[in-house]
């Protein structure tokens, strides 16, 4: 069924299936790494979740620290500090509240809300009691402050543990997104390996058919064309397909056949011309011999001439039958021509399809080098994000050595000191978890920037092997190129043929004349031979007449002949 479509859709066809092919490995792409970006912002804002809340958690001390100040040192100024802490705490809530998208996160956040509101108004109750200080006596001044501070500290505590939560929660969000983003990439790498090399098979698979569906019959018409130049008209060609070659083979067949029959009846048709002049050269030489056996042998003249006069008959009728044979044929060589022609324009058309394709093939190695680039970007802002991480990690130890450094200060002021150090130990420890978060989101980004350098490196291999199907592509176009050259030389010999078939037809019509000079010179000698008295020098002269045109005749059967040689029938 295939050989019987057109080489115009044979083609279309082809290079249809091989852009579908090539167009849903593209959008397999692109929506895959679309994904991938989307993983990637949800890595980040997730990771700047974190960051908020470690600073969050880092005010939070901070504050506690300001506290402990008024209550241990009675220092007013630490009213002031601890109002500039609030409202920063008050900030890094709003944005926890505003990142919050699960319902679960945004549980998280109300939790921590309501733990932070509580944690600040149990400061105002220290700053009450720090205004009331001096009408009070010291020991209820110190259970007024120690009561508020235990107060204090278990709010403290509980938003702690709250942020904390909140924070492995993220976590895990985090790991989740970075599983879902490498098996992603690994699925988009496989699809990618597996429908390139198929859309490159494919298309060598068709270039190899259609390479051989056209140069095969091609080369079979043109080592035709080339034996009917010599002479040869044995040969037979069978056509197995419907395209435009197919019949261009079909015709060119009943050409040949054509041939054959006309140089077959010309040869007969020669041959007896050849007898009957060399027979009417006979009679007039003995004519113009022996005038004096005119009366005895005029009978048998008469019956010559009329003999003869049907045989040149029946060959003018052969020979028209020829002319209108050789006519037929330049008619069928016209249109061999013509579908020669059609079949070179086919071929050309493919050609132009194969570079359309080479097109395509760049501007789809463009894109992918455009991805490539994204991606190239991502891994740039991880490596951002992970010099912030070191910064957050600088400050959390310098934090760390603070507080170590304050501990030893309180260690060094003795009983007064207690509470200090005290407010020291918990800085350090938070400082210690920052450090500890710190450490996992560095670990998180060195994945990220490892998944990302995987998926640079598998872009690499997709561009490579778009390279490899434009090399196939363009192999391909070398090959309709030189189908187009083949189709060229089938249209020459055709053409060559065509003017031999001119000449054939030219030689055709002199014969033609020739022989309808003979009929009407037969028939004279014939009127002439019933009219035998008339007068015997006429006669002769009559004879003679005959025989020079029986010579040449003769001569022109026998150029007949030999150019009939020239055809191995």
């Amino acid at each position: 069924m295939f050989k019987n479509i057109s080489l115009q859709w044979k083609l279309l066809f082809a290079f249809g299936v091989l852009i579908l092919l090539l167009g849903g490995s593209i959008g397999g792409n692109y929506y895959g790494f679309k994904q991938i970006v989307a993983f990637n912002q949800e890595v980040l804002a997730t990771a700047d979740d974190q960051k908020v809340a470690m600073q969050f958690t880092n005010t939070v001390a901070l504050l506690y620290s300001d506290q402990a100040d008024l209550i241990i040192n009675e220092n007013a100024e630490a009213i002031q500090a601890y109002g500039k802490k609030a409202e920063t705490l008050k900030a890094q809530l709003a944005k926890l509240v505003e990142s919050a998208d699960s319902d679960e996160e945004k549980q998280w956040a109300e939790q921590i809300k309501i733990s932070t509101e509580s944690y600040l108004a149990t400061f105002d109750k220290i700053q009450a009691v720090y205004n009331q200080r001096k009408g009070m006596s010291t020991d209820a001044l110190k259970n007024a402050y120690k009561q508020l501070d235990d107060e204090t500290d278990q709010h403290k505590q509980k938003l702690i543990a709250t942020t904390a939560a909140f924070l492995q929660f993220n976590d895990k969000q985090l790991q989740e997104a970075n599983q879902k983003q490498s098996s992603l990439i690994e699925k988009n790498m496989s699809l990618s390996l597996l429908i390139l090399p198929i859309a490159i098979a494919f298309g060598l698979a068709f270039a190899i058919l259609l390479t051989r569906l056209i140069t095969k019959p091609i080369s079979r018409l043109l080592e035709a064309t080339e034996r009917v130049a010599k002479g040869d008209l044995t040969l037979t060609l069978a056509s197995t397909s419907k395209d435009e070659i197919g019949r261009l083979t079909a015709g060119f067949s009943v050409m040949i056949a054509n041939l054959q029959h006309i140089i077959r009846e010309v040869g007969d048709h020669a041959i007896q011309v050849s007898a009957s002049t060399e027979q009417l050269t006979a009679s007039a030489e003995q004519t113009s011999r022996a005038t004096e056996h005119i009366a005895e042998t005029i009978q048998q003249v008469a019956v010559e001439s009329d003999h003869q006069v049907q045989l040149v008959q029946e060959t003018s009728d052969a020979v028209n039958r020829m002319s209108e044979s050789v006519n037929e044929i330049t008619v069928h060589t016209d249109h061999v021509v013509s579908s020669s022609a059609v079949a070179s324009q086919t071929a050309e058309s493919g050609t132009v399809l194969i570079r359309s394709a080479v097109e395509q093939m760049q501007a789809v190695h463009e894109t992918i080098h455009q991805m490539s680039e994204v991606i190239h970007r991502l891994a740039q802002r991880s490596a951002e994000i992970g010099d912030m991480n070191k910064i957050i990690t600088a400050i959390a130890v310098q934090t760390n050595l603070l507080a170590l450094n304050a501990g030893i200060e309180a260690a060094r002021a003795g009983e007064q000191g207690r509470g200090f150090a005290v407010v020291a130990a918990e800085v350090r420890k938070l400082a210690e978890q920052s450090s500890h978060s710190s450490q996992q989101v560095e670990e998180i980004i060195a994945m990220v920037q490892e998944e990302t350098a995987e998926a640079v490196s598998s872009m690499s291999k997709v561009a490579s092997g778009m390279n490899d199907g434009l090399g196939a592509i363009q192999t391909a176009g070398h090959s309709f190129e030189e189908i187009h050259h083949a189709v060229s030389d089938v249209n020459t010999h055709i053409q060559n043929a065509y003017e031999s078939l001119q000449g054939i037809s030219q030689h055709t019509g002199h014969m033609v004349a020739a022989i309808d000079s003979i009929v009407g010179i037969t028939q004279t000698t014939s009127a002439g031979a019933q009219n035998v008295s008339a007068a015997t020098q006429e006669q002769l002269a009559s004879m003679e007449e005959v025989a020079s045109s029986s010579s040449h005749l003769a001569r022109m059967a026998e150029d007949l002949s030999q150019l009939i040689k020239r055809f191995k029938l």
